[in-house]
């Protein structure tokens, strides 16, 4: 599977785009990027912002749920250190439909328990987790713990580590890529 980023113009470049993702711009002043207007059409995202539940800060997300076009399944949540923390118990503890899958990156799972039960379709979402062996940030056993909840929960769920601290190198994109490659061919 490869991935590339293209920077498209927001006026005309949206109709004709072809993406398994997209990634759009909200400001900290809650202002829509140019691309995120041209999204907008259904008003999810603005509704998002009137609600107060997307701030625009850097590092913040939002799953949208029930936007036209888009199947659950097909998405897969991911997450960086505390975005991590966020999907882990956004896919197992609050969103009920089914996802695609979950990529849990140097992360923990805080809101998870011994006493953690999951239904069967929960059971059956892939999680990657990725760490670093030397995170001093969220150390290992950290994020091993959250894995080890979910493989005695029953979910199947992979873990590998890699010589780096609190950060991603090439060799981890890689991994990632030949997961997703292995979802899609499902």
């Amino acid at each position: 599977m490869d991935f590339s980023t293209k920077t498209l113009d927001a006026k005309n470049a949206l109709t004709g785009v072809k993406t398994g993702a997209l990634v759009v711009g909200i400001y900290e002043n809650r202002k829509l990027s140019k691309a995120a207007g041209a999204l907008d059409k259904l008003g999810a995202i603005s509704a998002a912002l009137k609600s107060g539940d997307i701030s625009g800060k850097p590092g913040s997300t939002l799953l949208l749920r029930g936007v036209t076009g888009i199947a659950a399944e097909r998405i897969v949540l991911a997450g960086f250190s505390q975005g991590g923390a966020v999907v882990l118990h956004t896919a197992f503890l609050r969103y009920a439909e089914t996802l695609g899958g979950v990529l849990a990156l140097s992360t923990y799972a805080p809101t998870f328990s011994d006493e953690m039960q999951l239904t069967d379709t929960k059971r059956q979402l892939p999680v990657l987790c990725l760490h670093g062996k030397f995170d001093d940030v969220v150390t290992p056993d950290m994020g091993r713990a959250a894995h080890d909840r979910l493989h005695a929960c029953g979910v199947p769920v992979q873990w590998r580590d890699y010589p780096m601290a609190h950060e991603v190198l090439p060799e981890e994109i890689r991994d990632i890529a030949d997961w997703l490659s292995q979802l899609q061919a499902g």
